[in-house]
């Protein structure tokens, strides 16, 4: 039976402001997640975050980590003056007992949260684009699906279907593979849905694409979707060209207040302490490059970093979420620091 586990159970604030948001007391007890490339803001205030790798016992500072410790795909959630993840029983990517395996994003196997949006348009429910992948953590990972799940109110799965036509492929063109699913975005005048990804070049960070597809969910025929070519709109994938920005491995693609769009993500993959921003004014581009909007702290120059997702807050500040995700686990036992999901507010960028 899946369930609920608070970590502190209404000693959080709903995070009206980011000190509350940023909050490290969550990080150094029962719960350490990062890998996170996908979360969501209700209209009800609820942010829910979905991550990849998760510490999910009381691991105090100079210890080691045991192997059932570990494990994949949790939600982390902020709501009505708590926050906590959502767990199950089971078993993690070692195999190892657990009892609190979130693995929301089932069937069980390893898969990676990332575009996430309510649609409020339809249904009223949390969305979330998930890639899956085959293998295992010791021989390395393919991936092979791109699925679609809706989330009820109380984080339970309503369904999930794979996406049709969207599965990472590649481009004979290059050898590079497109994955998809990064950053969704709905015009309800238009019936339409616009679901970004990344092109993955090997050792250079990515390159953004999109497509297009109905707004229905789920693996319905009006949800196959087209890829923009710089013209038109093409069924086959292979058409699909880059549209300027190189985002690392997560980013978001927002609406700018003054019209127009907005991508945000740190600065070519991984080995980056910088998030930029990028601007079009429509959202096939062209794309501006507006230039860094915030550095992560150099203390947490020596690991990888990555995010920069985000969203406009009701003061009109763009609110950064970025991971810090020490790969040296020396790293994470002597500061926990190291490990997790941080937040930062900046100003807005203006369109160029």
């Amino acid at each position: 039976m899946t369930s609920f586990h608070d970590v502190y159970p209404n000693t959080f604030a709903p995070p009206g402001n980011v000190s509350e948001l940023d909050t490290s007391e969550w990080r150094w007890s029962q719960w350490l997640g990062a890998d996170s490339l996908a979360f969501v803001r209700r209209p009800d205030g609820a942010i829910l975050i979905f991550c990849g790798d998760t510490y999910t016992t009381d691991v105090p500072t100079g210890t080691s980590f045991p192997a059932d410790s570990f494990t994949n795909n949790s939600l982390l959630y902020w709501i009505g003056g708590r926050y906590g993840v959502k767990y199950s029983a089971g078993t993690n990517i070692f195999d190892s007992p657990n009892p609190y395996i979130p693995n929301i994003l089932s069937p069980a196997g390893f898969r990676w949260g990332q575009g996430a949006w309510v649609d409020t348009g339809t249904d009223g429910k949390v969305h979330v684009m998930a890639t899956e992948y085959s293998g295992n953590i010791f021989s390395g990972y393919t991936a092979v699906n791109l699925r679609e799940y809706i989330i009820n109110d109380d984080f339970t799965i309503a369904s999930s279907a794979l996406v049709p036509g969207l599965a990472p492929q590649t481009l004979t063109s290059s050898g590079y593979e497109v994955r998809w699913g990064h950053s969704v975005n709905i015009d309800y005048e238009a019936n339409v849905t616009y679901i970004f990804g990344t092109i993955q070049v090997p050792g250079d960070g990515s390159r953004l694409v999109v497509c297009r597809r109905g707004i229905a969910a789920g693996s319905l025929p009006a949800n196959t979707p087209t890829f923009w070519t710089g013209s038109t709109w093409s069924s086959d994938m292979q058409d699909v060209i880059e549209l300027g920005p190189t985002p690392g491995q997560s980013l978001a693609v927002i609406r700018h207040p003054a019209g127009g769009w907005l991508c945000t993500s740190c600065r070519k993959g991984l080995l980056t302490n910088k998030i930029a921003a990028w601007y079009a004014s429509t959202i096939t581009g062209t794309w501006t490059d507006l230039g860094d909007i915030y550095t992560i702290p150099s203390e947490f120059t020596t690991q990888y970093n990555y995010g920069g997702l985000s969203y406009i807050t009701e003061n009109n500040k763009l609110r950064l979420m970025y991971n810090l995700n020490a790969t040296n686990v020396t790293y994470i036992q002597a500061d926990y620091r190291r490990y997790g999901i941080r937040w930062v507010e900046v100003e807005i960028p203006g369109a160029p």
